[in-house]
C-alpha cells in the first residue's frame, strides 16, 4: 500500500518479538463502518493473510464467526444493539428437546406396552421409570 510509517514498535507473536513499523490509517470495513485513526503495525502474517483486526476494533462493536452447512460467516456490527449467548440458545434448544423426550416417555408409559429389551415386562415398569428419571435430572440441570 505504500504507508509512510510515524515510527517502530514492538509486538509480541507466538514466534517471539519483534520491532516492526506502526501505521495510523483510517479502516471501511464491508458493512461501511468507518473507524479513523487506528494505530496498526505492519508484520509477516503468513501467505495469503493481509491483516488481522485486534480487540481494540472488535471490542467497538458486536463480531460473530458462524458456521453453518461449510459455509463460514465473520460478521461485525456497530454499534452492538444486542447480547448473543450461544450457550444460553444451546441450553433452550436442549430444553425443548428433553420436553419433547419426556412427553413422548409418558405416552408411551400410559399405553402400557411391552419394554423393546425383551424381557416381556411392561415399559413403565421394565426401563420406562428410569428412562423417564434420567431425563428429568437431565432437564433439571438445563434449567427447567
Amino acid at each position: 500500500m505504500k504507508l509512510t510509517p510515524i515510527g517502530k514498535t514492538k509486538v509480541s507473536t507466538a514466534g517471539g518479538v519483534f520491532e516492526v513499523n506502526k501505521y495510523i490509517l483510517g479502516l471501511r470495513l464491508p458493512n461501511n463502518l468507518q473507524i479513523q485513526n487506528v494505530m496498526v503495525s505492519s508484520g509477516n502474517l503468513g501467505v495469503g493473510v493481509d491483516f488481522l483486526i485486534g480487540m481494540d476494533i472488535i471490542t467497538l462493536g458486536d463480531f460473530s464467526i458462524t458456521n453453518l452447512n461449510g459455509n463460514t460467516m465473520f460478521s461485525f456490527r456497530f454499534p452492538s444493539c444486542e447480547s448473543i449467548n450461544y450457550v444460553e440458545q444451546a441450553k433452550q434448544f436442549q430444553k425443548k428437546d428433553l420436553e419433547k423426550q419426556l412427553k413422548f416417555m409418558e405416552k408411551e408409559m400410559k399405553k402400557g406396552g411391552k419394554c423393546s429389551c425383551g424381557s416381556g415386562r411392561q415399559f413403565r415398569y421394565c426401563h420406562g421409570k428410569e428412562q423417564y428419571s434420567k431425563i428429568k435430572k437431565e432437564l433439571e440441570k438445563v434449567g427447567a
